[in-house]
């Protein structure tokens, strides 16, 4: 899903030749960022020096540019399952101020369907979307050219070795490593989340649907200058901070979890249908009709049943019909 190359505008770039074990020059060219270089090419901290030599260069620096010089170069991805990407204006060079240089090569991966700064560049430059992993987080069928089809069906986070070891076995590995850093996690079930991009429908809150019209949060920010709050600070310091930051406001949901409540029908009044997972919501209300001293006047007696619903988008929803 990778669509682009990120670099720094205003970053230094060094086109480099690492030099082989025989002390020639490797016909490979590599660009990572100047200050980067140390980090990447290891050779002079791995092999000792002999005394009375000094270290010779891991590499030779064949020229040094801007970031902004290297915007709208062309490359070959590392994977080709969306090859035809190309044709909408994938697989190039872009430039960001959000790129840094503290760690990596200072050259970032593009994918919009899963970042936020990813899908914000590709907007900016016009990179395509493209999306191989389900909303279960797996890898679908469009990527069945990679590692011989094993990664199709599995976690992403699962797939991590298969695709490595393809990498390798086409020659295209520079290193592998293991680095800890922060990732997060569902505090529900404990596993790894994955920041994916999903149709959803927005409140306009910052931003505005035609040139000239004024974001909804200024007017918010108006109103509340307006209101008297109590305390007054919660008005003006923490309510207002929040304004001034308000975002476009997602209100779509794909998602749903809770306590099951009751929800009257429309058939004469005479279904109480209450959705949930849970089969013993049909004995719970026999239960407190039976400890119930007196039906409510006027209130029919009515058949319970619990019925089962799979319409594919919630296969574990039951309801029950009073």
């Amino acid at each position: 899903s990778n669509m682009g190359l990120c670099v720094g505008p205003d970053i230094d770039y060094d086109e480099v030749r690492p030099y082989l074990p025989d002390g020639s020059l490797s016909p490979n060219t590599y660009i990572a960022a100047s200050n980067r270089l140390a980090s990447i090419f290891l050779e002079p901290k791995l092999k000792p020096v002999p005394a009375g030599q000094e270290p010779l260069p891991s590499v030779r620096v064949v020229r040094t540019v801007k970031g902004a010089d290297l915007v709208g170069l062309h490359y070959t991805p590392l994977f080709d399952c969306f090859a035809e990407a190309a044709q909408d204006g994938a697989f190039r060079v872009v430039s960001d101020a959000y790129v840094s240089v503290e760690d990596g090569t200072g050259i970032v991966h593009q994918a919009p369907a899963f970042g936020e700064d990813d899908h914000r560049v590709a907007k900016q430059w016009g990179l395509p979307l493209r999306d191989a992993v389900d909303n279960e987080g797996k890898f679908t069928g469009d990527v069945a050219g990679i590692a011989g089809g094993q990664i199709v069906g599995l976690f992403v986070k699962d797939a991590d070795k298969l695709l490595i070891a393809d990498l390798k076995a086409r020659g295209l590995l520079f290193h592998q490593a293991t680095i800890d850093h922060d990732y997060p996690f569902c505090w529900r079930s404990g596993t790894p989340l994955i920041y994916k991009a999903m149709p959803t429908w927005f409140v306009r809150v910052e931003s505005v649907a035609k040139p000239g019209d004024r974001p909804l949060r200024e007017r918010m920010a108006e109103l509340n200058q307006q209101t008297s709050w109590v305390p007054d600070y919660v008005g003006q310091k923490r309510f207002a901070n929040w304004i001034s930051d308000a975002r476009d406001w997602a209100i779509s949901r794909n998602r749903f979890w809770g306590t099951p409540a009751a929800d009257l029908a429309v058939r004469g009044l005479r279904q109480v249908r209450v959705r949930g997972q849970h089969r013993g919501i049909a004995d719970q209300v026999r239960r407190a009709r039976t400890r119930s001293a007196q039906a409510p006047r006027g209130w029919p007696e009515l058949e319970l049943r619990v019925v089962r619903r799979h319409d594919g988008a919630h296969p574990g929803s039951a309801g029950l019909l009073v």
